[in-house]
């Protein structure tokens, strides 16, 4: 398998934060070849004399180019591996447009793909290009509550002044005010570990998952797949330090021991 991560504005993490939660939840079930294929575009410069803000069109034509030569690059991509596909902020809509010209055969290759903190979904909702729909079951995106650049919730000291100059992509600090720290890589850790779990669940010999729906608690999900209630607290363990860093980021201090779980939550069910 080869990990093949398009980052974001001034984006210098080499995808680290996702691909390692990946690494962990595949195991040794799948072999994963070297570090993750970084796709260059204009708007990522680890030398630090980009400043084309992520979401300018000649930024995305760049991107979903260097990606589809990379993907069709052997020396890049070895012809024989499969792949993941992680984007971040600009890396989404780089990577939602080059999924509509890849050749199939690199199309079958591609078993999942996690989109972060896409920034299209908020500030240029109109510009937004699905996915086709043959991948549409091997997508999965993640956007934290409180990022504006996907979720469109203002934070109080947001001024519609920076909202403006977002969506007209003009900002060029990566400082400045109009970057909340929900939006950056770092905040992206829990969300990482979800996605994680959901593309590793899709290889064979992975553990039974669930994904938390409303209203569930850990004992139903015990009674349902261990099919003893008390049972419930192998499901806790099994995902103790998800569990925990999810009710974190929902305000709570803890889970209270699994009490809380929110719906969306990837959980592994161990076998029994």
């Amino acid at each position: 398998m080869k990990f093949v991560y398009v980052p974001g504005f001034q984006d210098e993490t080499g995808g680290d934060w996702a691909t390692g939660p990946l690494r962990e939840a595949l195991g040794n079930r799948v072999t994963v070849l070297g570090d993750a294929v970084v796709v260059d575009h204009p708007a990522w410069n680890p030398g630090g004399g980009g400043n084309a803000p992520g979401v300018r069109p000649e930024v995305i034509k760049i991107g979903r180019e260097n990606l589809i030569a990379d993907l069709a690059n052997p020396n890049r991509v070895p012809a024989d591996a499969c792949i993941v596909l992680i984007g971040y902020s600009t890396g989404v809509p780089i990577i939602e447009r080059a999924l509509r010209d890849i050749s199939a055969e690199v199309g079958d290759r591609i078993v999942a793909v996690e989109l972060f903190a896409d920034p299209y979904l908020a500030l240029r909702p109109a510009d937004r290009q699905e996915v086709p729909a043959a991948y549409a079951n091997r997508v999965r995106y993640e956007c934290n509550v409180e990022d504006i650049f996907c979720s469109g919730n203002a934070i109080p000291q947001t001024s519609e002044k920076c909202l403006d100059e977002l969506r007209q992509a003009r900002f060029s600090n990566l400082g400045g005010p109009c970057l909340t720290p929900e939006h950056l890589p770092q905040a992206y850790g829990v969300r990482a570990r979800r996605a994680a779990l959901w593309a590793a669940g899709g290889f064979a010999g992975a553990s039974a998952s669930v994904t938390v729906e409303a209203g569930d608690t850990l004992w139903d999900l015990a009674e349902s797949h261990l099919d003893v209630g008390a049972n419930w607290t192998e499901i806790y363990d099994a995902n103790q330090s998800l569990i925990e860093e999810t009710a974190q980021a929902h305000g709570l201090p803890s889970s209270a021991v699994g009490h809380w779980i929110f719906p969306g939550t990837p959980l592994i069910i161990p076998s029994t």
